[in-house]
């Protein structure tokens, strides 16, 4: 006959079993996570041959290059409007507040745009860059 320890007040020996079970992964989340960011990851480049060579997206390329031109206009724009501005006053310091406050607006949304566009161009270079050690690995 074997013995076995007397269970304790409150718990019944369900219990004890369902409190001794313990998952063996518990940060499988995680890793789904980091999957998924993978696979985002790599689909925007394209491995073409043996040669490890990669091709980009040709959307993605599009959209670069769109924004690129979009970014050369807003530029173009801004340097006009400043130059009509100037030789309507005169001198930069005959601008008016209203004014100052346009062109540093005009300014900062060509810088936000900058970023954007480096931004872009960053994770396009890091993608083909990853896809094309994957391949080679």
């Amino acid at each position: 006959m074997t013995f076995l320890p007397p269970d304790p007040p409150n718990q019944s020996p369900a219990q004890r079993k369902r409190k001794k079970k313990k998952r063996k992964f518990p940060s499988q989340s995680g890793f789904w996570t980091m999957m998924k960011r993978k696979k985002a990851v790599e689909e925007p480049a394209r491995v073409c041959g043996p040669s490890n060579k990669v091709e980009l997206d040709p959307d993605l390329r599009f959209g670069l290059e769109k924004a690129k031109r979009q970014l050369e206009s807003l530029r173009q724009d801004l340097t006009q409007f400043r130059d009509r501005l100037i030789s309507a006053r005169g001198s930069l310091d005959r601008i008016t507040t209203e004014e100052s406050e346009t062109l540093e607006g005009v300014e900062v949304v060509i810088m936000r745009k900058e970023q954007d566009i480096l931004g872009l161009e960053f994770d396009i270079h890091w993608a083909t860059d990853y896809a094309a050690g994957s391949r080679a690995n």
